[in-house]
């Protein structure tokens, strides 16, 4: 679900920290889910010639399939991607019902699904399905601090 997912997060983001506090090092950003506009840029990025047959809904190892420039696998046809975006249609809804803040927008296609970077979906986040997974990122400062 959308919610392991970000407790998950949570939990590596700690672990790392500790192990870089008992080494004196400083500690990291948060690990976290990407935003529907992260994951859709990332997507779209050309991907690499391969000589590996890809057939039917075959589930592949995280580093087996198709790979992109960045050297990301699997971005379109292994597991649809969790992202912490809402769908933008709750933006238009003017009651104060709160149940739709509960959804969370899910990118790319599966072996269930078609392999496709354009598919979306809008779930609950605590939805879970076997064919839905998730990739985390860090944020990283470009400006040389530490």
């Amino acid at each position: 679900s959308y919610r392991n997912a970000v407790y998950y997060c949570l939990w590596k983001t700690e672990m790392e920290n500790a192990r870089l506090k008992q080494e004196g090092k400083p500690s990291i950003s948060g690990y976290r889910l990407p935003t529907e506009d992260e994951w859709a840029y990332v997507a779209s990025q050309p991907v690499m010639p391969s000589r590996e047959k890809i057939t039917g809904n075959d589930i592949r190892p995280s580093k087996k399939g198709i790979m992109n420039i960045f050297q990301l696998y699997n971005l379109s046809d292994n597991v649809a991607e969790w992202t912490s975006s809402y769908p933008k249609s709750i933006w238009r809804i003017s009651n104060t019902n709160t149940e739709h803040l509960k959804q969370r927008i899910v990118r790319g296609g599966s072996w269930k699904t078609s392999p496709n970077i354009n598919e979306s979906a809008e779930l609950d986040q605590d939805a879970k399905r076997n064919f839905i997974g998730f990739r985390i990122v860090r944020s990283v400062s470009l400006s040389g601090d530490k």
